[in-house]
């Protein structure tokens, strides 16, 4: 299907299922961290492949980025991303150390990051399963360092996401202490789009 002429009615379908399952990140994120994690409602981005790191604020900002791939019935990407020293921060909280400002995060670090990725990006996932009752699995997490539009253009050709246009849900992940927050980004391919509306009723006649 042609992801651009996608209906006022399927984009906002394809929202709340993307809020349902943010929560579902936000409480995992949570239990991880002992704090309390909220979401702000997602935003859909539907750009030209290589606009696509215009959906961040700033695309120069130095951050650290979690990506998988999902398979089963329905192909998807999706990217975890933290600015650069929440990231660090982050997993100081999870290794129980005081958090290190460093260029680049430790073998520990990235451990704990791809821990972080992977059990958020399963709860995401989860939820979206029992919500349309399909199968997703996801790959071993991959993690870089760099600036935000750098991690997601690397993500977009590491991870075989070769179309002129990608729809990009993005969701804001907060610490109510203020001390982490990041982005959970959930980039499905355009034949799996078509499964989730079907999924819910809405695709097109």
């Amino acid at each position: 299907m042609d992801i651009r002429e996608l209906s006022p009615l399927q984009l906002d379908a394809l929202k709340e299922i993307a809020n349902i399952g943010a929560g579902h990140a936000a409480t995992a994120l949570s239990q991880l961290v002992h704090k309390k994690i909220l979401i702000r409602s997602p935003r859909l981005g539907l750009l030209p492949v290589d606009e696509a790191s215009q959906m961040l604020e700033d695309p120069e900002a130095l951050v650290i980025g979690i990506y998988l791939v999902v398979r089963g019935d329905l192909s998807a990407n999706v990217v975890l991303i933290f600015p650069h020293d929440d990231a660090l921060a982050l997993a100081s909280m999870l290794l129980g150390k005081q958090p290190q400002s460093h260029e680049f995060p430790s073998p520990l670090d990235e451990s704990a990051l791809k821990e972080v990725g992977s059990i958020v990006t399963c709860a995401y996932l989860n939820a979206l399963s029992q919500l349309i009752h399909i199968s997703l699995i996801p790959s071993v997490p991959g993690l870089a360092s760099d600036m935000s539009g750098a991690v997601i253009d690397r993500v977009l050709i590491e991870l075989g996401q070769m179309e002129d246009y990608v729809l990009i849900i993005e969701t804001e992940l907060i610490d109510v202490s203020q001390k982490v927050m990041g982005y959970f980004m959930f980039l499905p391919h355009p034949s799996s789009i078509e499964t989730i509306l079907k999924a819910v009723g809405v695709a097109k006649m």
